[in-house]
């Protein structure tokens, strides 16, 4: 496949319902699989960066939690129980993992305490100060929501 892949927000919420974005941190090593069962359908050439979802009530999200080193691909497919998110807020999902590091491999250290954590954004208008001689309109944070343990990953084959 040649060119860029275009971002995706899929909604598995009703227009009646107040609902809640949550992002997949891909470079933090989660992917959506599906919510409580149902999929989506994408538009070619695009990847899905987030879901809507009805705010208010808890759910099952399947994720592919992974981490790509060299010579090895180390993949987790599981459920993460997202609790009730706030109408309005936007989310992201990443994965938390330790690394080890000598001069030429940085490796995951995969001792059954890497985390799937849940953040809510919170964006904070004209913060004072200077960055690079302009001054900082805005800064984004995020605020933890919910943390949820996963199991070691284990080296895994590729097309597993």
């Amino acid at each position: 496949m040649t060119g860029c892949l275009t971002p995706f927000t899929y909604s598995f919420a009703e227009d009646n319902y107040q609902t809640a974005e949550i992002k997949f941190e891909h470079k933090n090593g989660v992917l959506f699989v599906d919510l409580e069962g149902q999929t989506t359908e994408l538009p070619e050439k695009s990847y899905l960066s987030s879901i809507v979802v009805a705010a208010g009530r808890q759910f099952d999200i399947r994720v592919y939690v992974y981490w790509n080193g060299p010579g090895e691909g180390n993949r987790r497919r599981g459920i993460f129980r997202c609790p009730p998110l706030e109408a309005g807020g936007e989310y992201r999902l990443r994965f938390n993992f330790k690394t080890t590091e000598s001069i030429f491999v940085k490796r995951i250290i995969d001792d059954g305490k890497n985390t799937i954590v849940l953040e809510r954004k919170r964006e904070i208008a004209d913060v004072a100060g200077y960055i690079f001689g302009r001054k900082s309109l805005n800064e984004i944070t995020y605020d933890l929501v919910y943390t949820q343990a996963i199991p070691p990953l284990g080296n895994l084959r590729k097309n597993e």
